[in-house]
């Protein structure tokens, strides 16, 4: 019993580590902030590693030494439902992030302060 415990606390130790390095890693983010404009699409990828959501872009854009035809959005950080701007021609503004992938490795992502459509 007295092991179980000490499992169990070594345990609650080893995650409360990880979520803090977690939360330091998002909280210590490089961002650039950017404009894109194209079509919104629904995407989906090997393993997962996506959210979900791309803009076409109405012109290839160079991001961070890649030169882009279209860019993963993340709506979730401030709960914006992208499904009534899907398919349509938009006007993104928000910040780039890397985020990385056991298949993709690092991509770009723009966590998304605003969308309009055009």
């Amino acid at each position: 019993m007295q092991f179980v415990q000490s499992l169990m606390g070594t345990a609650a130790v080893i995650s409360g580590l990880f979520i803090g390095a977690l939360q330091a890693n998002q909280q210590g983010e490089q961002t650039t902030s950017i404009q894109v404009s194209g079509k919104l699409i629904r995407i989906v990828a090997i393993g997962g590693e996506t959210t979900g959501w791309a803009v076409r872009l109405a012109e290839k854009t160079r991001i961070d030494d890649q030169e882009l035809n279209q860019i993963e959005v993340d709506p979730k950080p401030r709960n914006i439902n992208l499904s009534q701007f899907q398919d349509a021609e938009v006007e993104v503004t928000g910040n780039i992030v890397r985020r990385r992938g056991v298949e993709r490795n690092s991509y770009p992502v723009i966590v998304i302060e605003s969308i309009r459509g055009r």
